[in-house]
């Protein structure tokens, strides 16, 4: 019956308040007093409660009667309780509401102590609302029924001596002195309530852990009763769950028993295995069926550092209300806070790719639950936890096979040959899955594909069984789900196939059906037959799924990974096809994204676009790179790296960048000659290569000058020599009279670029003849008419100033540092790179000409724009942090500069805070040791500094070789050894 449970509490806690009461008979006939002993129950005690606040109603104690309307209202939740000692004993109920009540009329003098009285009240009885509703739900565990006891006799004893105090010496004024042995007394009451639910929590922990591991059978059946519904409060996964999951049973316990929550660590396990295993599928079966047990669930996707901002992009959207653009980077870093600061939430990683991604975004804390699902077995050391999923066995491949197809009364024979074609195809759960998908778009049988996989000879799916021993595990990777993909593809048309191809050669998730719109020779032009020839049929053998954004308006397609795979080998055993795919793909892409500028104006007003398209990007790059030798790469295919190259450089994503563009510069060089030769395709050289090459050398050496200082000058330096070296024999290659204004600004960049390479080597001097004919090209341009981009003119500016700064002339450093600023102040978007780089060096140069405050101000600003545009762990956002507390250290505000320092370093002692290079940390490092010397911690101080000097020295030893560096001289330990460290990394 509906309210047996109830029932049987309410008796319970009856016992327990009878059992307390009996005890302390004697103590209650000691204070017997006729006023006491008058109440009867609750509906009484509450018309006396409204007859004192009527007799109280002129003074200062009604107020205070007020205050307890929802101490009432509680102690009438335990009607039947209440009710139920009445029946007992009208005498131990009337004791209840008697000593309340004398409470409230003997204390009226005492207005004081009546409110102490009303707030005790109150605490104690949350404190048994509390301690009543955990017995309820932890009925059956006895262990917490000592606890209950105790809050119950505590209770009774306050009120007891409450009542014999009053009655003792109503008129007394010494409850109203807070120090007196009585008021102490009282107070123990509530501290003694405080200890027993401390107790009690942990007795709580306990019987939690126990009915948890008991729900988890339940839950693992998936037999909830249908009045049962749960529902976490977030579930952020984006799929829909798998109705036909089968098995996996014992994996479902161990991720249940291993990823328990728990509140004094991290519960991680890494789910293993080859792909198309259902590993993805497991992880979503076990977040759907513990909706219950967490609070928040997170779908993260993995694969690469672009797939995971954008999940957390997700994952701030659904957690926070928002209507600001919010930066990328910034709602990393408060999905990040979120999950520091709040319990009970499950995450999973899907499809991890390589582990370093993760760093950045996992969770700083000691709670919570994970699940990594991935390829990659070495992942399994982030945890003592890891599952190793392998395929089915014919018994159980059958009845996965079968629970696709959902027949009412599978037959013998059904269950039968589904056992043999779960063998044949190695038992992979994807397999068996898409077969089924296939079974019923053919409107087939099992048995009728089995028959087609023994007599089928052409079907290149069928070869490939054939070839390969049905039983051994090393062919139960590609080649098993590469035959069920080969069955619905022979289905499908020519331009779906194509399009496969294409999908094959980005990246999976997230590929944007629109690209497939664009005019394309060979290719659907609308969408109506992209619809009707590409996407339904695709779709309906489950070899593509289609998902909509409401953010972008813009519909997905995503690729299971395994098909890709599949695709890609197929492609690679035939050059042709993969040559026209690979080609396909780049027109495609180019065709999405703006070009970069051939003057190298930067492209950041494209960054929304490069950000969804980068992706796919780095996964074509990556099918190059795997098969550049069957793959003729053209200028379009370098324009494309440049392009992308040179946004991931924007964002301070200096690796992928820096590899795109080698490759980029690679394909530069061999395009050089004048006809490359391959056995299908002749690709002729074109005039533009070496200004593209150029290009391409300028970002790589900013790069390297910001991946690194002193470590990684020498490769900066041979970079931007080349960079002049081409823009010298571009020059020479075009007549005056021929010149166009892009070549007129790329000479003019030559010459900003040559006195970057001599600012870098310190040769101020000579610099400053190059941007002075740097910037009168420039003005000559503008004066015609001409429209130079304001970039152009602060970029030169911005360096002159730091030539003027090393002569000494610091009025005119500042000033042309402002001008530069007001340039980019002029365009419509002033939050880019190069606008907060001009900030940066206006603020650098205020702070060496001694404005220390205005130059702390302004890179106060520049920190909270770089914090938007690349996140607290950006590079420059590091930098900033570090200006600020150089800054702070100046002005003597030194707790502020220890405070901000911690922005720039993680562990001093191990790798700093995101990669930063480590001449930047070690300065960093420096600055700290003088601030902790002011502190008085010397022995902090001798390590940190120890270190910094050491790694200095080792820096000086190994990277100085054919670089011209000019170091002054500085005692070990003072100050100036800072000039030192800044001539390691600027």
């Amino acid at each position: 019956m509906p309210g047996h449970g109830v029932f049987l509490a309410a008796e319970e806690h009856q016992r327990l308040w009878y059992n307390v009461l009996t005890e302390k008979t004697k103590e209650i006939a000691e204070v017997r007093a006729g006023t006491i002993l008058d109440w009867g129950g609750i509906a009484e005690a509450g018309l006396s409660l409204h007859d004192l606040k009527r007799r109280y109603s002129s003074t200062a104690s009604a107020r205070c009667l007020d205050k307890l309307n929802p101490t009432l209202e509680r102690l009438q939740g335990f009607s039947a309780i209440i009710n139920g000692l009445v029946q007992c004993g009208p005498s131990f109920t009337s004791l209840i509401w008697g000593a309340l009540l004398t409470v409230i009329d003997l204390s009226n003098e005492f207005q004081e102590r009546l409110e102490e009285i009303v707030d005790e009240l109150d605490q104690l009885t949350k404190a048994i609302s509390r301690i009543n509703r955990y017995a309820d739900l932890y009925r059956n565990h006895s262990s917490l029924q000592p606890y209950l006891r105790a809050v119950y006799s505590a209770y009774i004893d306050y009120c007891l001596f409450s009542v014999r105090f009053f009655q003792k010496n109503p008129f007394s004024h010494v409850l109203m002195l807070p120090r007196c042995p009585t008021a102490k007394k009282v107070k123990a009451f509530v501290v003694q309530i405080d200890e027993i639910l401390e107790d009690f929590k942990e007795e709580v922990q306990l019987a939690f852990h126990t009915d948890f591991k008991q729900l988890g059978q339940v839950i693992l059946r998936g037999d909830l009763g249908a009045g049962i519904k749960f529902r976490a409060k977030c579930l952020f996964v984006p799929f829909a769950r798998n109705e036909r999951f089968y098995g996996r049973l014992k994996e479902l316990e161990y991720l249940q028993e291993n990823l328990t929550p728990s509140a004094k660590s991290q519960r991680l396990c890494v789910i293993h295995g080859i792909g198309g295993q259902g590993k993805t599928q497991l992880a979503l079966e076990f977040a759907y069926r513990s909706q219950m047990v967490y609070s928040h669930i997170f779908w993260i996707r993995a694969q690469d550092g672009l797939n995971l901002e954008k999940s957390f992009e997700g994952a701030f959207d659904r957690l926070f209300v928002t209507q600001d653009d919010t930066k990328a980077q910034v709602k990393v870093q408060e999905v990040q806070h979120w999950l520091r600061d709040n319990r009970g939430w499950l995450l999973i990683f899907d499809n991890v790719d390589y582990g370093p991604n993760l760093d950045q975004y996992w969770p700083n804390c000691s709670h919570g639950s994970i699940i990594l699902t991935t390829q990659e077995s070495g992942l399994v050391h982030r945890t003592r936890s890891s599952l190793l999923l392998e395929s089915f066995d014919p018994e159980e491949g059958s009845q996965l096979l079968i629970k696709q197809l959902k027949p009412r009364n599978p037959t013998h024979e059904a269950l039968n040959a589904g056992k043999k074609l779960s063998y044949k195809v190695g038992g992979l759960p994807l397999t068996l899955v898409r077969l089924a998908g296939h079974i019923e778009e053919s409107q087939s049988s099992v048995a009728k594909i089995l028959d087609e996989f023994r007599t089928a000879k052409i079907s290149y799916a069928a070869k490939i069984v054939f070839e390969e021993k049905p039983n051994s595990t090393t062919f139960q990777y590609e080649r098993p789900l590469k035959m069920a993909f080969g069955m619905a593809m022979s289905k499908l048309p020519d331009v779906a196939v194509e399009a496969l191809n294409v999908m094959a050669m980005v990246s999976p998730d997230a590929i944007p059906e629109r690209m497939f719109f664009k005019d394309q020779s060979n290719y659907p032009t609308d969408s109506l037959r992209f619809d009707k020839d590409v996407r339904k049929r695709l779709a309906a053998r489950h070899l593509i799924e289609i998902e909509a954004q409401s953010l972008d308006n813009e519909t997905y397609i995503s690729l299971h990974r395994s098909l890709k795979l599949a695709l890609l080998d197929d492609l690679t055993r035939d050059p042709r096809k993969l040559q026209g795919a690979f080609d396909q793909t780049v027109a495609l892409l180019r065709r999405e994204l703006p070009a970069p500028s051939e003057c190298m104006v930067p492209i950041n007003e494209h960054w929304s676009v490069y950000s969804k398209m980068s992706s796919h990007v780095l996964e074509l790059h990556k099918v190059y790179s795997e098969s550049q030798s069957c793959l003729n790469a053209g200028e379009e295919f370098v324009e494309l790296l440049y392009g992308a190259g040179t946004h991931l450089y924007e964002r301070s994503l200096y690796e992928s960048g820096k590899l795109v563009l080698d490759t980029a510069k690679t394909i530069c060089a061999a395009l050089e000659s004048p006809f490359q030769e391959s056995s299908h395709i002749l690709r002729e050289r074109t005039p533009n290569i070496q200004a593209l090459k150029a290009n391409i050398l300028t970002v790589l050496w900013g790069i390297c000058l910001n991946q690194g200082g002193l470590t990684t000058r020498h490769e900066a330096h041979v970079n931007m020599k080349k960079v002049v070296e081409f823009r010298e024999a571009h020059r020479k290659t075009v007549s005056p009279n021929q010149r166009t204004i892009s070549d007129l600004l790329l000479f003019a960049n030559m010459r900003n670029d040559k006195a970057c390479q001599l600012i870098d080597e310190e040769q101020y001097d000579l610099a400053e003849p190059h941007l002075i004919e740097s910037l009168k090209i420039k003005d000559g341009l503008s004066l015609a008419g001409e429209n130079v981009p304001p970039f152009e003119f602060a970029e030169s500016k911005k360096n002159l100033a730091i030539v003027r700064m090393s002569q000494g002339l610091v009025d005119d450093a500042i000033e042309l540092s402002r001008v530069a600023v007001a340039h980019l102040e002029a365009e419509a978007d002033q939050q880019s790179w190069s606008y907060e780089l001009c900030r940066f060096t206006l603020a650098t140069m205020l702070f060496n000409a001694g404005n220390h405050r205005e130059a702390l101000d302004l890179h106060r600003k520049v920190h909270e724009a770089r914090c938007a545009l690349y996140g607290r762990l950006g590079h420059a956002t590091l930098h900033s942090c570090f200006s600020i507390a150089l800054a702070e250290y100046k002005l003597e505000n030194l707790a502020a500069a220890r405070e901000i320092l911690k922005s720039c370093l993680g562990d001093p002692m191990t790798t700093p805070v995101n990669q930063w290079p480590i001449e930047c940390s070690i300065r960093a490092i420096y600055l700290q040791s003088h601030i902790l010397e002011a502190f008085g911690e010397a022995e902090a101080v001798s390590e940190l500094r120890q270190y910094a000097l050491g790694e200095k020295d080792r820096i000086l030893a190994n990277h100085t070789k054919g670089l011209q560096v000019s170091l002054p001289q500085a005692a070990e330990g003072d100050m100036s050894q800072m000039i030192i460290f800044d001539h390691l990394w600027d």
